[in-house]
């Protein structure tokens, strides 16, 4: 009304507005400079809201608001065309269905409940700002200028304070980094802010630095396992065999300690191809060594029925051993495994887990299997199973007690590794890892040369015929008056046979542990213990023998010394004096032909005596072990193997892996022993 007065009083041109409500409508132009000045002012204060910059990105949080309330007002506006009752009826009708979720009910858990005046602005605002949804989306924040939110309201000195505390290798937490910021402002008397906009402007500093606080609080290693790029490799390019992975890892269950019979953690090591994502070769052992990690490669080439071209190895102590990876120059007997079996090697960096596949197959291998054995002990001290922990008295009543031994734990792992072969793996593109394995085998591999490549290696110095290792003393008649180093090769598995050879590689013989014989053979030990001494004392007669034939004939060629011939090695003849004649020597009494042929039957058996009696083992890790088990019984020491061995190795001479891998060497092996067995 007031307005209207002055209006009148002051003649200001109008017109009649149009639309609901009616009234009047002012020219700018016409009114005074006060009113002018003032309508500015309010216009420039006003919070009405202008649609954003088109380069502004809208969140997504606010998009789904705009979104839903556009298509309320666009169904409201369908509604009331469509019904024949007032527009204020149909309204209400309209927002009765909403409210009460039975219409747009995913708007309405967006929106809530929504009044008609909420609606008839909605509406205005679209009529507009020609019908764009953007201005219906939530306002709240920067970002519909231009922006986004700031990292809070703290303050630098707060923010420096802040950051100094919550910024720690000791990873505190938010909470506790807000205690220490609340005692060190009271003492600077300065005020604080909240404990929400700190926790605003943590969360924000973290998304836009999330590197400089992981190096901060887990270091350079989570920095570049969490935060930094990695390297896709394309394992397509591959084909079985390229590339051996081998790693060692402490099992997460208990077995039977072989030495003490106590329940303990054994170590797997374990050859992975990489192109089939498959295990090929693997051991369990007390710890991790060179003899647990070569075996595992012999298995890995023997499953592969090739050579592989390059293996990628942990960084172990064991894996850098000389016996992989020494190379001499002077003596090529010393070379490493991998050169001499022409493999290529590449280790992995030192904590750079990311690097070997095998890892993986780790984790796999423990939710897959490992949880599944009573012996299970946890991978950590926070995720050890319930009957480990203390006043635990239910579950540890009811646990099962059984522990594997490392035989069992073999198989277990064998069986596993045969299940997890025929599952469709992901890398693979939904290929089993057992069909791409057996499609890319190789043509196969010499066995013999295979078992002389791996043989230990070690440099000796022998004296009086022998030499020792492993606190084993061996001797050989082929090292009677030798003094230079030699090259003897072995196997741990097997030490009945120590083979000897020169630096320059030619084979020289055979060495065999030596046994200890009776002190007092003659006096307190059987006719067996006599029969050993005097075989000992004929070897060494014979040997002496030797020696003495071959210095007579140095004697003969090279003449008497021309020390002699020295004036001061001269001496005066002195007369010989009476020297008693020697009793004669009594003859033995000569031995009937029956003790004869008794004791050449004896010393018949001593020479065929099989060196360990015959123990079957508990079960066989595989098939080749348990027929070169039944091999060295039956045709090595002589042994008669029960009926059901004896089929056994019919039965396996006639499959194919015998006939295309494994049965040249043991065609080898039987004609060695036959010649052996003729020679004596």
């Amino acid at each position: 009304m007031t307005i209207s007065r002055r209006s009148k009083r002051e003649s200001w041109q109008s017109r009649t507005r149009k639309g609901r409500g009616g009234g009047k409508e002012w020219i700018i132009t016409s009114l005074p400079e006060d009113v002018r000045a003032a309508i500015t002012l309010h216009q420039a204060s006003s919070n009405t809201p202008a649609l954003p910059a088109q380069d502004v990105v809208i969140p997504d949080w606010a998009h789904q608001v705009g979104m839903a309330r556009f298509r309320l007002v666009s169904e409201w506006r369908q509604f009331v065309g469509k019904s024949k009752s007032t527009k204020g009826r149909a309204t209400k009708a309209f927002l009765l269905g909403i409210n009460a979720g039975q219409m747009l009910t995913k708007e309405h858990e967006i929106l809530g409940d929504v009044s008609d005046k909420t609606l008839y602005r909605w509406d205005k605002k679209l009529r507009d700002n020609a019908e764009d949804y953007r201005i219906l989306c939530d306002r709240r924040g920067k970002w519909s200028k231009g922006g986004k939110k700031g990292l809070g309201q703290l303050g630098l000195e707060a923010e420096k304070v802040f950051l100094g505390c919550w910024l720690t290798p000791n990873k505190p937490s938010i909470a506790l980094a807000y205690e220490t910021m609340k005692g060190i402002f009271a003492k600077r008397e300065i005020k604080l802010p909240s404990y929400r906009s700190v926790v605003r402007f943590a969360r924000r500093f973290d998304e836009d630095h999330h590197d400089l606080v992981v190096l901060k609080q887990e270091g350079e290693k989570a920095l570049k396992d969490k935060v930094g790029p990695y390297i896709a490799r394309n394992d397509k390019l591959l084909s079985v065999g390229d590339v051996l992975f081998c790693d060692g890892k402490v099992l997460n269950f208990q077995c039977i300690h072989p030495t003490t019979g106590k329940p303990f953690r054994p170590t797997l090591i374990c050859w992975y191809d990489w192109r089939s994502r498959m295990p090929v070769g693997w051991e369990i052992m007390p710890s991790e060594n060179t003899i647990a990690i070569s075996s595992a490669l012999h298995m890995a080439i023997g499953s592969l029925a090739q050579y592989p071209r390059c293996v990628y190895i942990d960084n172990g102590k064991a894996f850098r051993a000389k016996y992989f990876s020494a190379v001499d120059a002077d003596f090529e007997g010393l070379n490493g495994l991998y050169a001499r079996l022409g493999i290529a090697v590449q280790y992995s960096r030192p904590y750079e887990a990311r690097t070997k596949i095998v890892e993986r197959f780790f984790r796999t291998f423990d939710s897959q299997c490992e949880r599944l054995l009573p012996s299970y002990v946890g991978n950590c001290i926070d995720n050890k199973p319930a009957w480990m922990k203390r006043n635990e008295k239910y579950h540890e009543a009811t646990h099962n007690e059984w522990v594997p031994t490392l035989r069992e734990a073999s198989e277990i792992f064998r069986l596993y590794v045969w299940w997890y072969g025929q599952q469709a793996h992901d890398e693979l593109g939904g290929q089993r890892p057992l069909d791409v394995l057996h499609a890319g085998l190789g043509d196969g591999v010499d066995l013999t040369e295979l078992d002389r490549h791996f043989l230990f290696r070690q440099k000796i110095h022998p004296k009086r015929c022998g030499f020792t290792i492993g606190n084993v003393r061996f001797e050989s008649d082929a090292l009677y008056g030798l003094n230079k180093p030699l090259m003897a090769m072995y196997r741990w598995s097997d030490m009945a046979e120590v083979y000897l050879h020169t630096l320059d590689g030619e084979r020289i013989g055979t060495a065999r542990p030596v046994e200890a014989l009776h002190p007092l053979a003659r006096m307190f030990g059987d006719e067996l213990d006599l029969l050993k001494v005097q075989e000992a004392n004929k070897r060494q007669r014979q040997l002496k023998s030797a020696t003495m034939k071959i210095v007579k004939a140095f004697d003969a060629e090279v003449g008497e010394s021309g020390l002699q011939s020295l004036p001061w090695m001269k001496q005066e003849s002195v007369p010989l004096k009476a020297i008693p004649k020697p009793k004669a020597i009594q003859d033995e009494p000569a031995m009937d032909e029956a003790e004869k042929e008794r004791l050449e039957a004896l010393q018949a058996k001593v020479r065929h005596l099989p060196s360990s009696t015959m123990e079957i083992p508990d079960f066989f890790a595989s098939e080749l072990e348990k027929y070169e088990w039944c091999f060295e019984q039956a045709v090595k020491n002589g042994h008669e193997l029960p009926g059901e061995y004896q089929s056994f190795m019919i039965a396996y001479e006639a499959s194919k892996e015998y006939e295309t891998a494994t049965g040249a060497r043991f065609d080898q092996l039987r004609q060695f022993y036959r010649q052996q067995t003729i020679a004596r």
